[in-house]
């Protein structure tokens, strides 16, 4: 057991690393009691050796529960792979540009930041029938697609509609009947993330993954768009 963790053994809390000492908890976490709340301050503080790394890792894990006790998740245990599955899909909309702004204004040089693109779709069933599904809710969480499949299999399909998100700038496929939503990357929305990171001059773009394009037809994007 790490020395570094003695919020919870009488001895206060002087060793716990400088980056959570302070930190309120969670009240998700608080809820599980001591032992859920020592467990959860180990990780940060035990496997985590990076003191940048753990202050990140800490604020973000604190913002996604505070977005569960927005939304009333009761218990940590009550969180299921939907609620993730939204809040990655509310970054994915919501995040790109405020983030690279905020890295920006903090002084990280743009060279050493990177943009991320899937070469994947999420796919929800169950959505609500208003606004061809988009920010509806829904009742489960449906799969992943890799583009290969979309662009084989469910774009060109006739009970599938393509529909454009503007404000995300990123297309997504809405199946009335079933009720299906499925938002992804296509070349249109690859193409226009590289001109933003020429147009701010950032390090380059990051994927994943490679295994999940069709014939290069994502990668080549990113390529001709970054050359030109």
């Amino acid at each position: 057991m790490s020395h570094e963790l003695q919020k919870f053994t009488g001895h206060g809390d002087e060793q716990l690393p400088a980056e959570i000492r302070h930190a309120a908890l969670p009240a998700l976490i608080i809820r599980t009691g001591e032992k859920g709340a020592y467990r959860f301050l180990e990780f940060f503080a035990a496997h985590i050796r990076n003191p940048n790394t753990r202050a990140a890792y800490y604020h973000d894990v604190c913002v996604f529960f505070a977005w569960c006790e927005k939304r009333r998740v009761p218990e940590l245990s009550d969180i299921r792979s939907a609620h993730i599955a939204g809040y990655i899909e509310q970054l994915m909309n919501t995040h790109t540009p405020p983030s690279v702004k905020q890295h920006l204004a903090a002084g990280i040089p743009a060279g050493k930041l990177l943009l991320g693109v899937a070469f994947y779709g999420r796919g929800f069933a169950g959505v609500r029938a208003l606004n061809n599904g988009l920010n509806q809710p829904y009742r489960r969480y449906e799969a992943d697609h890799a583009y290969a499949e979309l662009a084989e299999r469910l774009i060109d399909n006739p009970d599938f509609v393509r529909y454009w998100d503007e404000r995300a700038k990123a297309p997504y496929l809405w199946n009335s009947a079933a009720r299906t939503f499925i938002t992804y990357e296509d070349p249109q929305s690859i193409a226009i993330k590289a001109d933003y990171v020429k147009s701010h001059h950032l390090g380059g773009i990051m994927l994943w993954e490679l295994g999940q394009d069709r014939d290069d037809e994502l990668l080549d994007v990113i390529i001709k768009s970054l050359r030109r």
